[in-house]
């Protein structure tokens, strides 16, 4: 059992390593205060709305939730502009590419993790859902 709750837990950090490092681009290490209070997070499960994330429901108002937080921060941060974008400010295929495969890398360990740590395996609305 150890060895499983030790798989458990590298899959955990490899899956907060994709997202705030990969896809929300800040350092765990604390040179960015990310304002993303995960225990406070709230869901709605019953909400069936197409679209609908609970990064809409007004309980979860997080500087980093904004819809166009990284867009915004590719434009205010130098670094980040030079990541993405080229000399004529257009996105640079490559970088994209590679944001999408990260946001694939990360939608594989949610799964696997949703699927070991869940209880019940996941069925196919709960997996078709994330995307």
């Amino acid at each position: 059992i150890s060895q499983f709750r030790g798989m458990i837990y590298r899959l955990v950090r490899e899956a907060r390593e994709e997202l705030f490092e990969k896809l929300m681009v800040v350092r765990m290490s604390g040179d960015r205060e990310v304002d993303m209070k995960q225990d406070r997070i709230v869901d709605q499960p019953s909400e069936t709305r197409v679209g609908w994330s609970f990064l809409d429901d007004e309980r979860n108002q997080f500087a980093a939730c904004k819809q166009w937080w990284l867009y915004e921060r590719m434009y205010k941060e130098e670094q980040l502009r030079g990541q993405f974008m080229d000399s004529a400010g257009r996105l640079k295929r490559e970088a994209v590419a590679a944001y999408q495969r990260h946001v694939k890398r990360f939608q594989e360990l949610l799964w696997v993790l949703m699927h070991l740590c869940g209880g019940q395996p996941g069925r196919a609305p709960e997996l078709l859902g994330m995307r």
